[in-house]
């Protein structure tokens, strides 16, 4: 996998040098921030979010994570949805968790 988000910053990559950059720079900080990772689910979710954001970013030619929509419902609809109608998908994972460009 790290291979191969390599290979796609350096060599598969159609965009700007600006976006291979960034995409070697995110590939390097998440691999070396999970790599003390035991928990086979937690790795798992980790492959799932590389392999996901890969996808997007191949098919929608932009190599930064898509912010995902944001349900509009009403009041009264989100007491009756499931809690779990609201968490972030799973190619922001990491991005939502302790990222070096959430803080200010």
């Amino acid at each position: 996998m790290y291979r191969q988000c390599i290979d796609l910053g350096k060599r598969t990559w159609e965009g700007p040098q600006e976006e291979k950059d960034y995409i070697l720079k995110e590939t390097r900080y998440l691999f070396k921030k999970n790599r003390h990772l035991k928990n086979p689910n937690e790795i798992d979710l980790r492959i799932q979010e590389a392999e996901s954001r890969i996808a997007l970013g191949l098919h929608y030619k932009i190599p930064y994570p898509r912010m995902h929509n944001i349900i509009q419902v009403t009041p009264e609809r989100v007491r009756r949805s499931p809690k779990n109608a609201f968490n972030n998908p799973v190619y922001m994972a990491s991005y939502y968790n302790d990222h070096p460009e959430d803080s200010p």
